[in-house]
């Protein structure tokens, strides 16, 4: 099984310097989880929730989030609220903190299925939060094309 090969992996990355190089070879591994891996990994952690006290923080409804992350930057309220820079602060990473071409499909940002899920939450069980963020952002966007031309102008 394939979550187990990632249990294996995480503990020759702690294990220290006699494994040391043997974790160095990890990025030739396919490190993805499977579907149905990713199903029973979300399984366990729901059913540890309320007897775990350092999972208080991965509520179920957003631990369920990564049966269904956001497929793409575009789709992602992450990434459309957050600008990253690089560690010179000089250029700026796009379209997500990851940069180049994720694969949005295997997400593990906490930060994108979290906010995914507050983007589903309707707001009088009517409107959704996703709509609102939409409505906001293509404003600001409005305002700043107005600021742009008046200051090139």
């Amino acid at each position: 099984m394939r979550l187990r090969q990632v249990d294996v992996l995480a503990h020759e990355r702690a294990a220290g310097d006699e494994n040391r190089e043997r974790a160095q070879n990890i990025g030739e591994r396919d490190m993805r989880l499977l579907a149905e891996d990713r199903a029973l990994l979300v399984s366990e952690i729901v059913a540890l929730y309320a007897q775990e006290p350092k999972l208080r923080d991965m509520r179920p409804s957003i631990v369920r989030g990564y049966l269904n992350p956001p497929q793409s930057p575009e789709e992602c309220i992450f990434s459309k609220t957050t600008d990253c820079l690089s560690a010179d602060l000089h250029k700026e990473i796009t379209p997500c903190q990851f940069g180049g071409d994720p694969d949005c499909t295997q997400c593990g940002c906490l930060a994108s299925v979290a906010l995914d899920m507050v983007g589903r939450h309707r707001l009088g069980r009517v409107i959704p939060v996703r709509s609102i963020l939409g409505g906001s952002l293509s404003i600001g966007r409005r305002v700043r094309r107005f600021r742009e031309s008046r200051t090139v102008a």
